[in-house]
């Protein structure tokens, strides 16, 4: 991993989405924010014991300014030459696996 990921709280810009998936039910949510896409994926952990993920997908050189600056712009374009895309196609700018143990009542 290169950068330490910065979890922004609010919307960061158009071209940046949280894309929350179950690892487990395959299934899947874009959010508009990190928070949203965590407390979503929590909820729905806690209520079936469901691993889950969340990809911050950027989509223009202006979204990775926005979520990252200059080290984000590099990253997305590494990206793009990486996979040959085209300009359409979205970075997964970072993968978060999460999961969620319930260890039940503590007395």
């Amino acid at each position: 991993m290169g950068k330490p990921f910065s979890v922004p709280v609010e919307p960061v810009h158009q071209d940046v989405e949280f894309l929350w998936s179950s690892t487990d039910a395959g299934s899947s949510r874009v959010f508009d924010n990190f928070a949203h896409a965590a407390a979503w994926g929590v909820m729905m952990a806690a209520a079936n014991g469901e691993k889950f993920r969340i990809d911050v997908l950027v989509w223009s050189e202006e979204g990775a300014r926005a979520l990252a600056g200059d080290y984000g712009v590099e990253q997305y374009l590494e990206d793009l030459r990486a996979d040959r895309r085209g300009r359409g196609d979205a970075s997964v700018f970072e993968r978060l696996e999460i999961s969620v143990h319930n260890v039940g009542r503590v007395p």
